[in-house]
């Protein structure tokens, strides 16, 4: 759920999104006023995800006590492949982050 939350927010952030240069790469960046969008995906992107990962290892593990219980190995894969993809979506809201933290530091530096 948060991966799909945090794709919507990289949506979000591409529709009002305007072009910057990274790294000589022309990217589309939210606008400073906007970095709540870039705040909440870095938030629920990867940690919900992590999150939910543990709390399966956890519960596996404690189900294997029980001799009823039946492991589910395909759910936790399922979580690892969205955890890779959590942090691949966060990519793009700390980058935009970055920007945003650089461009604050440096009026604050009086650098620009």
């Amino acid at each position: 759920m948060s991966v799909l939350l945090s794709a919507v927010l990289v949506v979000i952030s591409l529709k009002i999104a305007s072009p910057a240069s990274v790294l000589g790469i022309s990217l589309p960046m939210v606008r400073s006023t906007d970095w709540l969008l870039s705040f909440s995906g870095y938030l629920l992107t990867p940690m919900l995800v992590t999150v939910a990962l543990g709390w399966d290892r956890i519960a596996q593990r404690r189900g294997a006590r029980d001799r009823n219980f039946i492991l589910k190995p395909q759910f936790g894969s399922w979580l690892r492949t969205l955890v890779i993809v959590g942090f691949v979506l966060s990519l793009w809201h700390i980058l935009n982050l970055a920007r945003i933290v650089a461009g604050v530091l440096t009026d604050a530096w009086g650098l620009g």
